[in-house]
């Protein structure tokens, strides 16, 4: 459910579907509530668009898939899995909007473009401006 603060205490729901979500709380009954900042998709296509850029000019990466595989395991963003064997393996993590917020997506955004400025020898400022 998407909401939108408006007052010191209040929220205010954005949608009908929200509302019908809303309305099966009961009055006073306690819920937990976590507060995410809903992804940017503005800032979502800058990040692909910075992607190509990168594969692009790159030649160790078959792939965008490739290179953000490698971006997600360099950055640290991944995640144990044990199998029925009881091997443990290393999954990378999903950026997708369901699974990371806006304030994650913010902080692996800064990580990548870093990473990816250090990786082609460029300042986060030149790569940044290839998207434009």
């Amino acid at each position: 459910m998407y909401c939108r603060k408006i007052n010191q205490t209040d929220l205010q729901v954005t949608s009908s579907n929200d509302q019908r979500e809303l309305d099966k709380v009961k009055v006073g009954q306690i819920v937990k509530v976590k507060i995410t900042k809903g992804r940017n998709l503005l800032h979502h296509r800058k990040f692909f668009a910075l992607a190509n850029v990168v594969f692009e000019n790159s030649e160790g990466f078959k792939s965008v898939e490739q290179l953000l595989y490698a971006t997600k395991k360099s950055l640290g963003y991944v995640e144990d899995q044990i199998l029925f064997t009881g091997e443990v393996v290393e999954n990378v993590k999903s950026i997708s909007f369901e699974k990371m917020d806006q304030i994650e997506f913010t902080e692996f955004y800064t990580g990548a473009v870093k990473l990816w400025a250090d990786f082609l020898q460029i300042t986060v400022e030149e790569l940044e401006s290839e998207s434009e």
